[in-house]
């Protein structure tokens, strides 16, 4: 939007309301102080809170992961270990284990810990506890750090201690079965008694044959009696002795998973057991720790938030602020509006014009955008426009 023509100094001059990037930066300069004073004052509100937070105290507990060390883990499978040990260090049942061992609230608890490892494929893991209590974070970095491993093998002890409970059942079923099968037909162990059998059996065809040959018809005819007693005999245990392979075989199966589930256990057992060992975990403390850092980056964050927010808030001041109140440094951007006539000419011989009269001329100008008539010497300076 353009302003009027105005005379000054016998020149007609013409300005524009239209603001660019020197605009703004010339408004910028009038209130200099606003995006110094207010970034400046962020940065230190936001030291001063830092500063007034308490002391925070901070110790790293090594764990050496013995599952790790002793399974020769991939590096993929490492890095996932340990992905799933960050997850474990900061969840529900670690840090409400924690706090009921160490006292320390939880809300600290989550806040403070957190773990990191050297190398991808190490089994080493740095557990860090920070804390406002300097007698307590060296105990709650350790606790932390074999409470998660606990928490990892838990899974695995529950998996083991039920398969155990599985295992034990079948055999128990198993042993039943057999108890059931001797009840009804009254043989403990009726391979033995079809080998017993069959050897008896052997040795009565032995005798038959013998008899033949001397010539004794009637130990023949008793040991034929007595040899189809026997045959018929080994005839009804060949059944027996079929069924009781089947639940022996059943059994022994069950005996095999449960050995089998019992190692399991008993070898995560051993690696809860290893977590408490003395070389498993061991704890540095790291004093206190310095505020300094803390408030540089914070203070410095809040200086930046401010000062944009200084500059957008002088740019939004400038953009609604009245064209009037604008004139005075809007005339310095302006520009001649047409070659001056032979009068006007005339008029601006003199080459440095009052005070008085650059004042009036100012008054012309600030009351013909105001819509006001200009007054006095002002008004006779008005020339028709081209």
């Amino acid at each position: 939007m353009h302003m009027h023509p105005s005379h000054r100094a016998g020149v007609i001059w013409e300005g524009v309301l239209d603001f660019n990037i020197k605009d703004y930066l010339y408004a910028i300069r009038r209130r200099l102080w606003l995006p110094i004073a207010v970034p400046l004052a962020a940065a230190l509100v936001t030291g001063g809170i830092i500063y007034l937070q308490p002391e925070q105290y901070q110790a790293t507990a090594t764990v050496i992961v013995p599952a790790l060390s002793a399974k020769g883990y991939s590096t993929s499978a490492v890095t996932q270990y340990f992905s799933t040990y960050k997850d474990v260090l900061t969840s529900t049942p670690v840090i409400d284990k924690v706090a009921a061992e160490t006292g320390e609230p939880k809300n600290n608890l989550v806040a403070g810990l957190s773990a990191n490892v050297v190398t991808a494929s190490s089994n080493v893991i740095d557990v860090t506890y920070t804390g406002p209590n300097k007698k307590t974070v060296d105990n709650v970095a350790q606790t932390a750090a074999v409470d998660a491993l606990d928490v990892l093998l838990a899974p695995q002890q529950s998996a083991g201690a039920s398969e155990v409970t599985t295992a034990q059942n079948g055999l128990t079923a198993a042993d039943q079965k057999i108890n059931d099968f001797i009840a009804r037909t009254g043989h403990t162990f009726p391979e033995d008694d079809y080998k017993f059998a069959s050897q008896e059996l052997s040795q009565l065809l032995v005798n038959l044959d013998q008899a033949r040959l001397a010539g004794d018809h009637a130990r023949v005819n008793g040991l034929n009696a007595v040899i189809a007693k026997r045959q018929a005999d080994l005839a009804a245990l060949v059944p027996i002795v079929i069924e009781w392979q089947g639940l022996n075989q059943a059994i022994n199966s069950a005996q095999a998973e449960l050995n089998h589930a019992q190692i399991d256990l008993n070898t995560v057992n051993a690696e809860l057991a290893s977590d408490r060992a003395p070389g498993t975990v061991t704890v540095k403390s790291l004093g206190h720790i310095s505020r300094v850092p803390g408030i540089l980056k914070y203070g410095g964050v809040a200086a930046g938030v401010a000062l944009l927010l200084a500059l957008a808030f002088i740019v939004l001041m400038e953009f609604f602020r009245p064209a009037v109140a604008q004139v005075p440094y809007l005339r310095k951007l302006a520009v001649p509006a047409r070659p001056p006539s032979g009068d006007e000419l005339e008029m601006a011989t003199v080459a440095v014009p009052s005070a008085a009269a650059v004042a009036v001329a100012d008054d012309g100008a600030v009351k013909e955008l105001s819509g006001a008539k200009p007054s006095g010497n002002g008004s006779g300076s008005r020339k028709k426009d081209g």
